[in-house]
């Protein structure tokens, strides 16, 4: 492929990456659906850009979907995971964003709210952006790991009304993924070490929780299989079936 053509390709991904968001504040590590680098090669225009080695015609094209040829102003930036922090709290109704979580574009969104703990913890968080935090119930302090737990068994809770036991598979994770299977065998590796308490583990048989290991004599029945959430489950469940 051709350099005009190849940039002509990344451009269109681009756009596709505008439509889809509504600008094209593309993280470096994202990765089109194709497969393509495209916040490498975003990041490779304000280069191109700030060294004169980009033409006039491509900065009009880059300019026509808002692009930004500066250096990020963090402000700006902050205000952009700000917003997506509020989109999670409207669809999850709760700012307990896993470590882990990374938005349907690409942007680490734990890893910044982690980071505005960090900040906090260091005085190093402004009033201001602290005030908007608070207003969404975000918890700026250290979690407490009572707390902590008692979120992720409403999770279970929940968990249990839709598929009517417990069984989370380890590898199943919440629509705001909380990676509760795995939290789910945590709890049977403290029970079997004595370090999970009485209250909870009261809490837990409450549910018919199930501490112990399965029986082999029931490993060969056909399980529900419930993976990650999605839509289509709503209407059609996966069974896992036994191998022949």
């Amino acid at each position: 492929m051709k350099q005009d053509e190849k940039w002509n390709y990344m451009y269109s991904l681009l756009l596709e990456y505008y439509k889809e968001n509504g600008n094209v504040e593309v993280p470096d590590s994202f990765i089109a659906p194709s497969g393509e680098y495209l916040g490498i090669w975003v990041s490779s225009q304000r280069t191109r850009f700030r060294i004169n080695k980009l033409s006039i015609e491509r900065q009009k094209k880059l300019e026509l979907l808002g692009f930004r040829f500066e250096k990020i102003n963090y402000d700006i930036r902050w205000e952009y995971m700000y917003g997506l922090l509020v989109k999670y709290y409207e669809e999850t109704g709760n700012t307990e964003v896993p470590a882990r979580f990374v938005t349907a574009n690409g942007e680490n969104l734990g890893t910044w709210v982690n980071t505005q703990r960090i900040l906090y913890e260091n005085n190093k968080l402004t009033l201001v952006k602290e005030e908007k935090l608070r207003l969404l119930g975000f918890r700026l302090e250290t979690a407490d790991p009572d707390i902590r737990w008692e979120y992720m068994y409403n999770l279970l809770v929940k968990y249990k009304t839709r598929y009517k036991d417990t069984e989370v598979t380890r590898e199943y994770k919440t629509p705001s993924g909380e990676n509760l299977g795995s939290w789910v065998n945590t709890q049977r590796v403290m029970y079997r070490k004595n370090k999970l308490s009485p209250d909870k583990e009261e809490k837990l048989r409450l549910l018919g929780f199930r501490f112990e290991k399965k029986s082999r004599d029931i490993k060969g029945f056909m399980l529900p299989y419930k993976d990650t959430y999605s839509e289509v489950e709503e209407s059609k469940p996966l069974i896992r079936m036994r191998k022949r």
